[in-house]
């Protein structure tokens, strides 16, 4: 027993005489690559979610804030101390350097003061170590009121 079918759909497609010959396919069957890619694919649009604004993870607590991202101060002080470092170091090869490699390590030293000066006025740099002192500040006056009002 043997099942046909009249649908165009259905039937199996003819196939090509040679590797790279075209195929002929019937005119009745019309489909554009939008209506195959339509019925093919149901595309959504992706959520974006940051996981630190869940509702999850609590509310945001500034002290607990910056003890997790103090590393973040450090880093960019430590950035600022190995720059000055470099600049120190291509300043002397620069003064005693011969006439060919001259241009270049006064170019090198250029970089290098234009990378200095981006890393101190950085607000971030300058913030952090603003906040540094004030929350050492805050940290004696602590001890300062606990010793003062316990003994």
């Amino acid at each position: 027993m043997q099942l046909t079918t009249t649908n165009a759909h259905d039937r199996p497609q003819p196939k090509a005489k040679a590797k790279n010959s075209p195929i002929n396919l019937p005119d009745r069957i019309k489909t554009s690559l939008k209506d195959l890619a339509s019925t093919l694919i149901e595309s959504q649009t992706p959520i974006y979610r940051d996981p630190r604004f869940l509702h999850i993870t609590g509310t945001y607590d500034p002290q607990k804030f910056k003890s997790q991202y103090t590393f973040l101060s450090t880093l960019h002080i430590s950035e600022l101390s190995t720059l000055r470092s470099n600049l120190s170091l291509a300043g002397k090869l620069f003064l005693y350097s011969l006439k060919d490699l001259r241009a270049a390590r006064e170019r090198g030293v250029g970089r290098l003061e234009l990378a200095v000066k981006r890393v101190e006025s950085s607000f971030s740099v300058n913030r952090d170590k603003r906040e540094m002192v004030e929350m050492e500040v805050l940290e004696r006056e602590k001890r300062g009121k606990g010793k003062a009002g316990g003994g």
